[in-house]
């Protein structure tokens, strides 16, 4: 039986004792990372952000391949930090209203926590 495609938010556990992303080169290997791991898989990114303990995504997939996504994501983490403690949560999107808070919630987690998002804005 074919499994049906929905959103879904996908994200890490904060780490507590370490950062995975310390430098703009962690960053972009961070980001550079998200389409490696999607390759192979059905699945389809509307957004997503990475803090600089965890990470947040919005995708459209299986189960199996948003699953898959997010654990090979993981994996590449370690070469950054020791993911161990970062658990995995997989939430299903049920609805739309629910979709566009969860998009509103990953995009504003960056600024909310005094992220510099853009490079025209400069941290002070």
């Amino acid at each position: 039986m074919e499994q049906e495609k929905h959103f879904r938010h996908i994200c890490t556990a904060g780490l507590e004792k370490e950062i995975i992303f310390k430098t703009d080169t962690d960053y972009i290997f961070g980001m550079n990372s998200i389409p490696v791991c999607m390759a192979g898989r059905d699945i389809s990114m509307h957004a997503f952000c990475l803090m600089d303990n965890h990470v947040h995504f919005i995708a459209h997939g299986t189960e199996e391949d948003c699953g898959g996504f997010i654990k090979t994501y993981r994996k590449r983490l370690f070469t950054l930090a020791d993911m161990s403690s970062a658990d995995i949560c997989m939430k299903e999107i049920d609805d739309t209203e629910y979709l566009k808070r969860a998009i509103a919630y990953v995009l504003r987690n960056p600024p909310a926590a005094g992220l510099v998002v853009l490079p025209t804005h400069q941290q002070l």
